[in-house]
């Protein structure tokens, strides 16, 4: 995975917020568009935020279609998706089938402005076809509460994820962070979440009075084999007594 970077894609341009490699060979594209609020009548998803551009610039229509269009019909790219927290307006809320806009149902109008900017209608039909919605999300405070919960205690500390927080916000911001290029692994991720839970065996604690061990035998063996090189195991249920008697 790779935040804010190509990961060996050099020729994408504008889905590259979030890039990830599948074990199956395959690209994941993920472009995040967050507003300040999502409520707003004038930050809703619409296409006329899709086809906006500021003087001789390019719409985001535009900038995604050229990279869905370079890797989009080839086996390269498996997801191109927006994540956004806007929430559809009603012509797009009408376009929608699940996850995704279909063409065919975008008012004639609208079709000529986007075809006009992408060229030709094909183009536009094959856009839509493989760019997917992901739209009214939760806003970043509620998020990472959602995430948070998703982790903790099952799968990490608070402080583990922490951790996490503030590494993922380094990688973003910092380049070849994680070193040496820059991405990421999913051993990055577990041995961040696992920071909380490993504990090594106390060597402060006393040994109760009167103690003894288990058996003769055992200590006897347990003796014998620490004067041999290799290593061994001791095991037993928890409460059993092994930290106690090494």
């Amino acid at each position: 995975m790779s935040i804010e970077g190509n990961l060996g894609l050099g020729q994408v341009k504008s889905l590259d917020d979030v890039i990830c490699f599948t074990a199956s060979g395959k690209y994941e594209l993920y472009q995040v568009k967050f507003t300040i609020d999502s409520e707003r009548e004038d930050l809703r998803l619409d296409f006329d935020w899709l086809l906006k551009k500021k003087g001789n610039g390019t719409s985001l229509i535009e900038k995604w279609s050229a990279d869905i269009e370079k890797f989009g019909t080839s086996s390269t790219i498996s997801i191109a998706k927006l994540i956004t927290n806007r929430i559809p307006d009603q012509i797009i809320s009408n376009c929608l089938k699940e996850d995704k806009i279909d063409y065919s149902l975008i008012p004639d109008n609208i079709k000529s402005k986007i075809s006009g900017q992408l060229g030709t209608e094909q183009k536009a039909r094959d856009f839509f076809a493989i760019l997917i919605f992901e739209h009214s999300q939760k806003a970043i405070d509620d998020l990472e509460l959602k995430l948070h919960d998703s982790l903790v205690p099952d799968h990490a500390s608070n402080e583990s994820w922490l951790q996490l927080l503030k590494a993922i916000e380094r990688w973003a911001t910092r380049k070849n962070e994680p070193t040496p290029d820059g991405k990421i692994y999913l051993r990055h991720i577990n041995e961040i979440l696992s920071l909380g839970t490993r504990k090594t065996i106390s060597q402060f604690f006393e040994i109760p009075g009167g103690y003894t061990p288990p058996t003769d035998d055992f200590h006897t063996e347990i003796l014998n084999r620490t004067a041999k090189q290799g290593s061994s195991v001791i095991s037993g249920l928890p409460g059993m007594g092994k930290s106690t008697y090494l």
